[in-house]
C-alpha cells in the first residue's frame, strides 16, 4: 500500500515535467557517459557477488566462490527489478545452485538483505553528514553513524550466546561484518557513480548524488516495490533540488535501463538455463581407488591437499590450487576434459590451467584455442634397463664411488625412522627457507609413510638424508629429497640410485626423476626459475628427457598463472623469499668435470621394497 501511494505521489509530481525537456535531456547523453555508467555497473555487480561469497563462507556453505558470486549478483539483479528481493533472491539462488536446499538459499538471501541494510545505514548517515548537511542536525547524524558502527560488533558478540541467533548468523563477527561493510561501500559507491554519469546537467558534484542515492536506495528497499519505484524517485527529487527535474528524471530512466534492466536480462538468461550441481572431489575411499588407477604417480599428492575429480565416466583429473587458478597436475585419466575443467574452475571463481601436461594434451589444448608454452622437461628411465655402464654414466659412477668411500649406506627400511626423518626435514627446511608446495610434497609422517622411501646413514648410524617416491602401478616418481647440511659428496646420488634398484626389484618399468624448468629462451633469465644444479644432478642418471607444458585458456592468463604457481611453490608453502630458491643448491648438486670411466662397484646393501 505504501508503495502504491508513493507511486501516485510520483505521478502527480511528474505532471509538471515537460516531455520535450525530458527527451532533450536523454538525447544529450553522450557515449562516454553511457560507457562510464556501464563500467560502474559492472563494478557494482562484482561487489554484489562478493557479498554472497562472504555470506556463504560465514554460514559454512560448501558452495564454491565462483558459483556463489554468480548466483549472488544474478539474484540481486532480478530481485531489484521484481521487488520482494529477499524472496525472489532466494528462488533465483536455488535455481542456480540446485545442490543447495531451499532452506539454505532462503537463509543466505535473508542474511544478505539484513546485513546489507545494516551496513548501508551508517554509510548513508555519514554521506548525508558530508554532502547533505541540511537533512538533519550534523551532530545527530554523526552520533547515529558512530553508534551503529560500534554497536554491530558488540551486538554480534552478544547474539552468539543465543543458540538460535548463532545458528542464523553462522560465523558472522566484527571482522567479517567489516568486510561486508567494505563490499557494501564499493557496491553503492559504484551504483551512485553510474547514476551520476547519466545525469546530463552540468556542474553536478558527485558527493550530493552519492548521499542522495543512498537515502533513495534505502527508502526503495523498505517499500519492496520493483526497483523501489516511487520512493526512489521521490527521494532523489527531494534531496537534489538544484538539478533540473527533466535532467534528473532522464538520468534516473537511463540508470534504471543500464543498472536494473540490462543486468536483469543477462541474469534471466542464466535462470532460464538453470544451474548445474557442483562437481565434488572424490572422497577418501574413492581417492585411493583412483590413485591405484592413476595415469601418473604424481596423483599421490592427493594424500596431501590435491583433489581428484571424476568429471565424466572414465575421466578423472588431479588438481591443485594457487591464488586465482585451478591447475591440473600431470596427466588425466582418459582424455583431458578441457570444457569440464573450465566449468570446474569457474565454479570456484578461478582460471583453469594445465600444469606440466604432456605433448599430446598440449596439442589438444592448442587445437581447442588454449595458449600453450613449454615449461619443463621430465627425466624418465626404465629401472629394469638401468645400468651404470657407459660414458653417459661417468658422473654417476664417480658419485657412487664417493659415497661408498665415505661409508654412506643406503637402504629401503622396513620401519621408517620418522622421528629422525622429521629432524632431517626440519634442518633442510631451515637451510632452504621452508618447505615447497603445489606440485611438490611436504614432509609429513602420514604422507611419507605411504610412499617408497630410501634412507642414508653414515658409519656411526646417523641419518644423513632420505628420498621419497610416489609409487603406483603406472610407475614411480621422485618427490621429496631431504638431507642434512654436511652430508658427504654423492649421498643424494646414492639415495636415488638405490631407489632405482628398489623399483627394479619391485617390477617397476617406469621411473620419473620429476621435472626441471625448461622455459623458452626469452624467459630463461628469470633467476627464480633457474635450476641448473638440479638439472645436472638428474642428468647424472642418463634419463630420457620429455617436454612438459603449461596451458591456459587465454593468452593474458599465462603470466598470471606463472606468477601464481611460483608464489604457491615458494611463498604459499612457507617460503620466506623467492630469492632463497634460486641460490639454495646443496653440496651434492655441485659437479666437477667428468672424470675417467670406471667399473661399477656395489655401493650399499638395500632391503626389498616395503
Amino acid at each position: 500500500m505504501i508503495g502504491l501511494a508513493l507511486g501516485a505521489v510520483l505521478l502527480r509530481q511528474l505532471q509538471g515535467v515537460d516531455l520535450a525537456d525530458l527527451l532533450a535531456a536523454l538525447q544529450q547523453t553522450g557515449i562516454g557517459q553511457l560507457c562510464g555508467a556501464l563500467l560502474a555497473t559492472a563494478v557494482s555487480l562484482v561487489a554484489l557477488g562478493a557479498y554472497d561469497v562472504e555470506i556463504h563462507a560465514t554460514l559454512g556453505s560448501d558452495v564454491g566462490r565462483g558459483r556463489a558470486r554468480r548466483a549472488g549478483w544474478r539474484a540481486v539483479a532480478i530481485g531489484q527489478v521484481t521487488g520482494f528481493g529477499t524472496l525472489v533472491g532466494a528462488m533465483v539462488r536455488w535455481r542456480l545452485l540446485p545442490d543447495t536446499s531451499p532452506a539454505r538459499t532462503l537463509h543466505v538471501s535473508t542474511l544478505v538483505s539484513l546485513s546489507f541494510m545494516v551496513a548501508l545505514l551508517p554509510l548513508a548517515l555519514i554521506a548525508c553528514l558530508l554532502w547533505l548537511p541540511g537533512i538533519a542536525p550534523p551532530l545527530a547524524l554523526l552520533t547515529a553513524a558512530l553508534s551503529i558502527l560500534a554497536a554491530v560488533p558488540a551486538g554480534l558478540r552478544k547474539l552468539r550466546d543465543h543458540p538460535r541467533a548463532r545458528k542464523f548468523l553462522g560465523r558472522l563477527d566484527g571482522p567479517r561484518f567489516a568486510r561486508l561493510q567494505l563490499w557494501t561501500a564499493l557496491d553503492v559507491g559504484a551504483a551512485a557513480l553510474a547514476l551520476w554519469f547519466v545525469i546530463t546537467a552540468d556542474g553536478i558534484p558527485l558527493g550530493p548524488v552519492f548521499a542522495a542515492y543512498l537515502v533513495a536506495l534505502g527508502a526503495g528497499l523498505l517499500t519492496n516495490m520493483p526497483g523501489g519505484l516511487g520512493a526512489f524517485e521521490l527521494a532523489l527529487l527531494a534531496l537534489l533540488p538544484d538539478i533540473p527535474q527533466a535532467d534528473l528524471l532522464a538520468g534516473i530512466l537511463l540508470f534504471r535501463a543500464l543498472y536494473h534492466a540490462l543486468p536483469a536480462m543477462f541474469a534471466m538468461r542464466a535462470v532460464m538455463r538453470g544451474g548445474r550441481p557442483a562437481v565434488r572431489s572424490a572422497g577418501a575411499l574413492r581417492t585411493e581407488q583412483l590413485i591405484s588407477a592413476a595415469p601418473c604417480a604424481e596423483w599421490g599428492l592427493a594424500r596431501q591437499g590435491a583433489l581428484l575429480y571424476e568429471l565424466h565416466p572414465g575421466s578423472a583429473i588431479c588438481t591443485q590450487t594457487a591464488p586465482g587458478i585451478l591447475a591440473v597436475i600431470g596427466r588425466s585419466l582418459g582424455k583431458m576434459p578441457l570444457r569440464a575443467l573450465a566449468d570446474l574452475a569457474l565454479q570456484d571463481g578461478r582460471r583453469p590451467v594445465l600444469y606440466k601436461c604432456d605433448a599430446r594434451t598440449a596439442a589438444d589444448a592448442r587445437r581447442a584455442g588454449w595458449t600453450v608454452m613449454r615449461l619443463a622437461k621430465e627425466g624418465r628411465l626404465d629401472p629394469s634397463r638401468h645400468s651404470t655402464v657407459g660414458s653417459a654414466c661417468r658422473q654417476l659412477r664417480r658419485k657412487l664411488r664417493q659415497a661408498d668411500a665415505a661409508g654412506v649406506v643406503c637402504r629401503t627400511p622396513v620401519t621408517l625412522p620418522l622421528a629422525e626423518m622429521a629432524d632431517v626435514a626440519a634442518e633442510w627446511a631451515a637451510q632452504h627457507g621452508g618447505e615447497r608446495g603445489f606440485s611438490m610434497g611436504r614432509f609429513e609422517p602420514g604422507y611419507v609413510a605411504r610412499q617408497e622411501v630410501v634412507i642414508a646413514r653414515d658409519e656411526t648410524g646417523q641419518l644423513l638424508g632420505f628420498v621419497t617416491f610416489h609409487a603406483a602401478p603406472c610407475g614411480w616418481t621422485l618427490d621429496l629429497m631431504r638431507h642434512r647440511a654436511d652430508i658427504p659428496p654423492g649421498t643424494m646420488t646414492a639415495l636415488v640410485h638405490t631407489a632405482i634398484l628398489a623399483a627394479k626389484a619391485a617390477g617397476c618399468t617406469r621411473l620419473s626423476l620429476a621435472a626441471v624448468p625448461d622455459l623458452p629462451e626469452n624467459l630463461r633469465g628469470w633467476k627464480v626459475l633457474k635450476a641448473a644444479g638440479l638439472t645436472r644432478f638428474k642428468a647424472t642418471f642418463a634419463p630420457s628427457w620429455t617436454a612438459r607444458y603449461i596451458a591456459v585458456r587465454r593468452p593474458w592468463d599465462l603470466p598470471f598463472a606463472l606468477c601464481s604457481v611460483a608464489w604457491q611453490v615458494h611463498v604459499g608453502s612457507g617460503r620466506d623469499s623467492l630469492a632463497d630458491a634460486a641460490g639454495a643448491e646443496t653440496r651434492d648438486l655441485e659437479f666437477d668435470l667428468p672424470g675417467a670411466a670406471w667399473q661399477q662397484t656395489a655401493i650399499s646393501p638395500w632391503s626389498p621394497s616395503r
